[in-house]
């Protein structure tokens, strides 16, 4: 399958064509605080991996992928599986931002109303800084590594674990927030291409899909804004916040090197 990325200049369309993967796309092309961008074709965020077809593997491939950085549970791993590593040699490092994924906390309140669903989001996304520190510093420090690259990281469906870690990088890049934002609302377009697939190809699970709660499935902008916002007020950064959990300054130099040009 070819595979068009499009150029720094279009950073609203950057989404890759594959089978069944649905909220891909290439980080590069932003421009960081020091003037510097990040280069193209180095690091992906992504859908999980765990369901991709034999042409989605060589489309893998073709792109020279070494790592895949999976922020799923344990129980997520063991039930759906991982990425076909016998079809595609690769680094495979698991590395789970939450201790239990949404649908599986009983404690948890969802709003039905979609009005409420950045709040809910935000909060979330404060709980992930929270529990999720080792799964932060250890993303950092593999890519603080030349030979880790290209790499992707992947969750479920791309949005919400991956949304944090494509911010905290990014923010670790000096990227604007207003940037970031966006490549966060860019999720809205792979959700859409999700449902558009069940639709087409599997009826009950795109009724399964169409039940979920608004918040589970959407993402507004003043979500992450408000994430990035409490990322700055109650850690200095993202900088702040690594460096606060034993992250050495020369692993995040480093990691810059690595991404910017």
């Amino acid at each position: 399958m070819t595979i068009t990325i499009t150029s720094p200049d279009h950073v609203s369309d950057r989404n890759a064509a594959f089978e069944r993967l649905f909220n891909f796309r290439d980080l590069g092309g932003y421009v960081a605080g020091d003037g510097r961008t990040i280069r193209w074709g180095r690091l992906y965020r992504s859908d999980g991996l765990q369901s991709i077809t034999d042409n989605d593997v060589d489309t893998l491939a073709g792109l020279g992928l070494r790592t895949v950085i999976d922020l799923r549970t344990r129980v997520e791993v063991v039930e759906r599986g991982s990425y076909p590593l016998d079809r595609h040699p690769v680094e495979h490092h698991h590395l789970p931002l939450m201790r239990r994924t949404w649908e599986d906390d009983p404690d948890l309140v969802t709003p039905p109303d979609p009005e409420l669903a950045a709040a809910f989001l935000t909060a979330r996304y404060v709980q992930m800084l929270a529990d999720g520190g080792p799964a932060l510093a250890g993303v950092v420090a593999l890519l603080a590594r030349p030979r880790t690259f290209p790499a992707v990281v992947h969750c479920a469906v791309g949005k919400d674990r991956t949304g944090v870690v494509a911010a905290m990088v990014l923010d670790l890049l000096g990227v604007g927030h207003h940037l970031i934002v966006h490549d966060y609302s860019l999720s809205a377009l792979g959700m859409a291409r999700v449902e558009e697939w069940l639709v087409a190809n599997g009826p009950d699970g795109a009724r399964v899909w169409l039940q979920q709660p608004p918040a589970w499935l959407g993402s507004p902008p003043a979500a992450m804004a408000s994430f990035l916002a409490h990322l700055r007020a109650e850690h200095g950064g993202a900088e702040g916040y690594l460096r606060n959990r034993g992250v050495p300054a020369g692993t995040i130099a480093a990691l810059r090197d690595n991404l910017l040009r």
